[in-house]
């Protein structure tokens, strides 16, 4: 008599791969469970993705976006030199006239040229986040670059290749070239300051808000003695004055948010002032001081198209393997951390 033999106890981990089944998460026909999920684990993964995040906000801040700035100066340079060319063109042409309109903020308005720091720099109009990005810009309501009176420019001190970061190290004695549509000025640095805030807003105070400051030393081995100390104002700093001028202002802290302590060069007018024109009026929002508070819409879109890229791959790695969640994922993911450090860019004091 033949004796069966007993067959194997069912056990919901012995399985054979189905047909069309990839033998990926199968081992010998058993099902590869994966450790447990729990609140630490969870945890763990969070604060790698964080890390990761903040790591690659980094680099796009001080690596990718000078990029960006430099393809803008390119683009710039040229349609300045074409204004340039115009400009000369027109000039001898009979009857010519000056500049009717104000500048459009954004546009080129003169290129910047300090030999000792071996920078050349497009000035654009206008000094909010946006206009930074490309370039120092011209401050509205202060004089043209070349005209008589005080012209301001506000530049980025670290992101967006940092032009004016090293400003604070010129002596004085150096020159400062500005080249516009009317033609060239020379400029001498009269005075290098770092400015602390000390209080702002009064009442009697314009309707920019009057921001009071006080005016310290700066560490510069190249200045044979210390600055004084004086208090100022933003009017101080955007003020007409009565000698001709040019202003060059960034943030002289390390601090991304801050919106008060600046570093401030002071150049005196060498050569003759070109005929003014017309100037945009100033505004609060037109101070290089605060970012652009709008830009919270596109980082939170930003921040969520990240969230739910990170949540595709999740949902992908355990069932495609990581080279096709990889594959499909990373892309996006690489797109919305740039979109994440260039709106948060947006919000921070267009100096720095």
């Amino acid at each position: 008599m033949t004796t069966l033999a007993a067959e194997p106890a069912l056990d919901d981990t012995v399985d054979l791969p189905r047909d069309g089944e990839p033998a990926g998460g199968r081992s010998n026909g058993r099902v590869l469970r994966g450790p447990p999920v729990s609140g630490r684990r969870i945890a763990r993964v969070v604060a790698v993705w964080l890390g990761v995040a903040l790591v690659s906000f980094a680099l796009v801040l001080y690596l990718v976006e000078p990029l960006f700035q430099q393809r803008s100066q390119h683009a710039l340079l040229s349609q300045m030199r074409a204004e340039i060319s115009h400009a000369h063109y027109q000039l001898a042409l009979p009857g010519s006239t000056t500049q009717a309109l104000a500048p459009t903020i954004g546009s080129p308005v003169a290129v910047l040229e300090i030999p000792r720091l071996r920078m050349r720099q497009v000035v654009v109009e206008g000094v909010g986040p946006s206009q930074t990005t490309k370039g120092p810009g011209h401050v509205p309501g202060t004089a043209g670059l070349g005209q008589p009176g005080n012209a301001a420019v506000v530049g980025r001190r670290s992101t967006y290749g940092g032009p004016f970061g090293s400003i604070g190290s010129l002596r004085d004695g150096d020159e400062i070239l500005v080249t516009t549509t009317q033609g060239q000025t020379v400029y001498s640095v009269s005075s290098v300051a770092a400015t602390t805030s000390v209080s702002s807003s009064s009442a009697s105070g314009s309707d920019l808000g009057e921001t009071t400051s006080t005016v310290t030393p700066v560490t510069n081995k190249y200045a044979p003695n210390p600055l004084p100390s004086r208090s100022t104002t933003v009017d101080g700093l955007y003020g007409p004055t009565k000698a001709n001028q040019l202003t060059l202002v960034t943030s002289a802290s390390a601090w991304p948010g801050n919106s008060s302590s600046a570093t401030v060069v002071v150049a005196t007018m060498k050569t003759v002032p070109f005929v003014p024109t017309a100037q945009n009026g100033r505004t609060t929002t037109q101070t290089g001081l605060t970012g652009d508070r709008s830009a919270w819409v596109g980082l939170l879109l930003a921040l969520q198209g990240f969230v739910l890229a990170g949540l595709a791959a999740a949902y992908l790695l355990p069932r495609y393997g990581p080279r096709v969640a990889y594959l499909l994922t990373t892309p996006p993911i690489i797109v919305f951390l740039i979109l994440i450090a260039e709106t948060a860019s947006q919000l921070l004091p267009a100096w720095y």
